[in-house]
């Protein structure tokens, strides 16, 4: 899978995504990490544009059929649209997403 990352104007290969990802909605951190959200998993990842690394950071009941999101970076939290909840969900990021 390839991504097209604003920051570094490139496109980037994450390594080893699994096959039913199916991103549905990506933002990005100033420290060139997207973070994904994706209804084939019901998961949220964060995906490092540097090096394609993919990092799972969360998945599970609590999230079924994410449509959108938006990162804000100065509360380190993510507002997502889980649409079969028919909710907004919010997580706090882990802190090493935002060292460049």
């Amino acid at each position: 899978m390839r991504c097209f990352c604003a920051d570094e104007k490139s496109l980037v290969s994450i390594r080893d995504p699994p096959s039913e990802l199916a991103p549905t909605a990506i933002d990005s951190l100033s420290s060139a990490v997207l973070i994904a959200a994706c209804q084939g998993t019901h998961s949220l990842y964060a995906i490092h544009a540097s090096s394609g690394q993919l990092d799972l950071l969360g998945e599970g009941d609590e999230l079924h059929h994410p449509s959108g999101l938006v990162v804000v970076e100065r509360d380190r939290r993510v507002y997502i649209a889980d649409t079969s909840h028919h909710q907004i969900r919010s997580a706090v990021l882990p802190a090493h997403l935002f060292h460049k």
